[in-house]
C-alpha cells in the first residue's frame, strides 16, 4: 500500500477515527497544527504535520504545549445470545389459560395451538406473549368447544 505524501483533512480524520468537526475544533483550540492550504483553498497536512499529530495523540500534549485528553468511547459489552431453551411448556400455558377462564382447554389443544402459531419454535419469545397468542387462538379457533 502506498502511503500518501499529504493527507486531506477528511482523510486524516478518518485515519485518526475522529470526525472532521472534531478535527476543526482541535485545530481551533491549538491542539493540532493548522493545515496548509492548496491553491484551491483545500486544507491538507504534509508528512511532518501528520507525524506531529500522531505524536500529539500519543503524548497528550498539544501543539500549543497544553495537555489534553480524548474521551474514549464507551461501548456496551456484547453479551452472548443465550437461546431460550424450552421443553414442552404446555402445562404452564394450560395453567395460565385456566386462570384466564379457558377451563376446558386441554394439553392437546395447547400443543396443537403452539404447533400452529410457532412452527419454527418459540426461542426468544416471552412467555406472556405466547400465553396471549394461545389464548386468542383457542378463543377464536376452538371457541365453541371451550
Amino acid at each position: 500500500m502506498i502511503k500518501p505524501k499529504a493527507f486531506s483533512l477528511s482523510q486524516l480524520s478518518r485515519e485518526l477515527g475522529i470526525s472532521r468537526g472534531s478535527m476543526y475544533n482541535l485545530i481551533k483550540r491549538g491542539v493540532y497544527p493548522k493545515p496548509r492550504v492548496l491553491h484551491n483553498s483545500r486544507p491538507f497536512f504534509d508528512p511532518e504535520q501528520v507525524a506531529s499529530i500522531v505524536q500529539i495523540n500519543e503524548s497528550g500534549v498539544g501543539y500549543d504545549g497544553n495537555y489534553f485528553l480524548f474521551y474514549s468511547r464507551v461501548t456496551k459489552p456484547v453479551s452472548p445470545e443465550v437461546p431460550n431453551v424450552r421443553s414442552d411448556n404446555s402445562p404452564e400455558i394450560l395453567d395460565g389459560l385456566k386462570a384466564l377462564g379457558l377451563t376446558k382447554a386441554t394439553s392437546k389443544d395447547v400443543r396443537s395451538a403452539l404447533k400452529e402459531l410457532y412452527p419454527n419454535g418459540m426461542d426468544g419469545i416471552e412467555g406472556g406473549v405466547i400465553l396471549r397468542a394461545v389464548f386468542r387462538y383457542l378463543r377464536t379457533a376452538v371457541g365453541e368447544k371451550l
